[in-house]
């Protein structure tokens, strides 16, 4: 026999609602920290010369809460970045946006997935 002392709706959604807040939030802090982890990898594996180190110390990695949604990340803060991943007529390209984010791939996705285990 089951019996409610409170209607379930008072009490359910509410309590849906923060753990909703929670997940969301442990989730942006695990992508935080990966976020700042690539950013590490990117800046320390880049594979070009520097001249200035301009290149190498803006790569920057970070992540955002929105709505719905949590976003990592990683990215070139000089003008001239996309030519380094992409290359020109003139030079080969020298990746490391793509290749860090491919690589760490597989450790983001198992990271929430142990987190989401426990929900």
């Amino acid at each position: 026999m089951v019996e409610w002392q409170i209607a379930p709706s008072a009490q359910l959604i509410p309590n849906l609602t923060v753990l909703e807040e929670r997940i969301r939030e442990a989730i942006w802090m695990l992508a935080d920290l990966f976020a700042q982890k690539m950013q590490g990898e990117a800046q320390g594996g880049a594979p070009w010369n520097d001249v200035s180190g301009a290149a190498r110390g803006g790569l920057l990695g970070f992540a955002v809460k929105a709505a719905t949604e949590v976003v990592m990340y990683l990215y070139h803060s000089v003008h001239y970045g996309p030519y380094l991943e992409m290359g020109t007529s003139k030079m080969a390209p020298r990746p490391i946006i793509l290749p860090t984010l491919e690589a760490n791939y597989p450790q983001v996705m198992a990271a929430v997935r142990e987190l989401l285990q426990g929900v």
